[in-house]
């Protein structure tokens, strides 16, 4: 029932924002930005989780230099905070402890040249929100497509 509520509350708004913004980094099409929200939200047990979900299906449509401030407006729009005002795409929820937590670097061993030549990912923040922007598509063997520019890191995703 929450879910309903929030997605007549929220789901629709956001999109119009993201719309608004007219920084679309590939054109679509009104139903694959409600899908692409669907995928993210639809597990939500919180407004804040679903809030973070509405900016991880829809933020990845923007050019990465929009996603912050696009972020603040859907906090904004469904009342909620992120943990770092500076940092808004950052805060995610943890399902571990079912709380909002923030992305910190992570690397349990040492890196040197060998771990980098067996292509070892390291997760920095960004690797780790960008592998939670693509995992709802994963497990549900969703297509997507990634765009970006020669080196961005495409084929480590």
């Amino acid at each position: 029932h929450k879910l309903q509520v929030w997605v007549n509350d929220y789901l629709y708004k956001s999109i119009d924002v993201l719309r608004a913004t007219k920084a679309l980094v590939v054109s679509t099409t009104m139903m694959a930005l409600v899908r692409s929200s669907l995928s993210h939200i639809s597990s939500a047990t919180t407004k804040q989780e679903f809030a973070i979900g509405l900016i991880r299906g829809l933020g990845g449509y923007l050019e990465p230099s929009k996603r912050e401030k696009f972020a603040q407006e859907i906090y904004r729009i469904c009342g909620e905070k992120p943990l770092d005002n500076l940092r808004p795409l950052d805060t995610f929820v943890d399902p571990e402890i079912g709380s909002p937590s923030e992305y910190s670097y992570q690397y349990s061993g040492e890196l040197d040249v060998e771990g980098l030549n067996k292509s070892e990912v390291v997760l920095t923040v960004d690797a780790q929100r960008n592998l939670d922007i693509l995992r709802p598509w994963l497990e549900q063997s969703r297509p997507f497509i990634l765009i970006g520019p020669e080196g961005a890191g495409k084929s480590m995703l």
